[in-house]
């Protein structure tokens, strides 16, 4: 805080101006700084300040015809939130929502927009869970070529289910083209930094777990299959 001196005749400011508010009590005039904290990054948001700090310059690196497919996509195709909202991306937007679909699948990123083709949704999956167990199972067995899938779940719930609408995370990324199962028992731990014998014998919970697939060449994705397990 800070008192403030004004020149003869100069009214005295108001509100705020970058940072700083200004007040007065009819007496004196005074200033207020906004507080300052240093913002400290998880080392899995670095992993993805990181990603989208590598894409942002691979999409200034890209010819004017490369990013023209792009802006292409943007003039034919809506994109469909996990919600059912629709809107249209940018061609910017396209290419990093592309770039981070393959480069957490572990696949190349594509300068190029690739023919529009969305890929099948995984089958419908069961979850076995047990103080020592938590898998995804697939009934009959799943065989996919050329898709990534990325698992998202929630933290266990113990409130409504509209809170299970806000808190999605991804846990996992897969290349497995052919399975029944998915042991995801340490991603969810390491993920959520919990014990899963803990979670499970702590009483009543919900989860919501969701899988997608990528598309290697197109770099798009799949629909949500979903799954809430109750315990």
């Amino acid at each position: 805080m800070a008192v403030v001196t004004y020149f003869p005749g100069q009214p005295p400011i108001s509100g705020s101006i970058g940072g700083t508010t200004f007040q007065s009590n009819g007496i004196v005039s005074i200033t207020r700084s906004k507080p300052w904290y240093p913002k400290y990054s998880t080392p899995k948001q670095k992993i993805y300040q990181e990603l989208f700090k590598y894409l942002v310059a691979q999409w200034k690196a890209l010819e004017q015809w490369q990013r023209d497919t792009w802006i292409d996509m943007m003039s034919i195709h809506k994109h469909d939130t996990i919600w059912g909202e629709s809107h249209a991306p940018t061609g910017y937007q396209w290419f990093m929502s592309c770039g981070i679909n393959n480069s957490l699948c572990g696949f190349s990123v594509t300068p190029v927009a690739e023919a529009w083709w969305i890929p099948p949704n995984i089958a419908q999956f069961g979850v076995n869970a047990g103080s020592d167990t938590l898998e995804l199972t697939f009934s009959p067995p799943q065989s996919y070529n050329y898709y990534g899938h990325l698992i998202y779940a929630t933290p266990p719930l113990r409130h409504t289910v509209a809170d299970l609408r806000s808190r999605n995370y991804i846990i996992m990324k897969d290349k497995t083209q052919n399975f029944s199962s998915l042991d995801i028992k340490s991603a969810y731990e390491t993920s959520f930094g919990v014990s899963w014998a803990d979670v499970f014998n702590s009483g009543k919970f919900s989860i919501m777990f969701r899988v997608r697939q990528i598309d290697s060449e197109s770099s798009t994705s799949s629909f949500w299959t979903n799954f809430l397990y109750s315990k």
